[in-house]
Parts: C-alpha cells; sequence; structure tokens
C-alpha cells in the first residue's frame, strides 16, 4: 500500500512459498515470482537488485518461519512429555499418602 493511511487490501500467505525471478519477464524487467500453494504472484520491483533483495529476504524469511515452526512443535512435545512424567509422580506420591487408592 502507498501510505500509513490506506488500507491494506491482500496480504500473500507465505506459509509454503518461496520467491524467484519471473522467468517469463526477467531480466527485461525486474519482475519475480512468489511462488504459492495456490497461485504465482508476479511482481516487478524498480530494480534488479531490489527484486534481487525481496527474493532473498521472502526465501530466509519463509526458511525461518520453517525452523521456528519445527522448533515450537519440538518445544511442545518436550514441555508435553514433562507435564506427563509430573503428572505420574504425582499420582504416585497422592497414592503412598494415602490420598488415592493403589492399584493393587
Amino acid at each position: 500500500f502507498k501510505s500509513e493511511t490506506e488500507k491494506l487490501i491482500y496480504y500473500i500467505d507465505l506459509k509454503d512459498a518461496y520467491a524467484r525471478f519471473s522467468p517469463n519477464y526477467y531480466p527485461k524487467y525486474a519482475a519475480f515470482d512468489i511462488i504459492t500453494p495456490s497461485r504465482i504472484y508476479q511482481l516487478i520491483s524498480p530494480t534488479n537488485s531490489e527484486a534481487e533483495k525481496w527474493i532473498f529476504h521472502i526465501n530466509k524469511g519463509v526458511e525461518f518461519m520453517e525452523t521456528y515452526k519445527s522448533r515450537v512443535i519440538s518445544d511442545n512435545d518436550a514441555i508435553l512429555q514433562l507435564e506427563q512424567q509430573i503428572n505420574r509422580i504425582q499420582i504416585q506420591r497422592s497414592k503412598k499418602l494415602g490420598f488415592m487408592p493403589s492399584d493393587t
């Protein structure tokens, strides 16, 4: 969008996306594509070096999101395992103290 007062019209979901120079228009135009699972967006920047920067940063951002997502999933799995272990220990202690019936 052009200014802070204008509203966003559309956004491109970069999940599972990547960017590349547009084979149909580059290098005649500073054109690049953003490829998503559902659509290919063709964009033009003012210069080839700007197009190169856009491509680099889009691809780096997508790479970061994938890395971050896998770390979050891994961390969530570790937390879940710890919570289950804590629950088992609490149940064992409760049984030893007589707060819960034992499994005999």
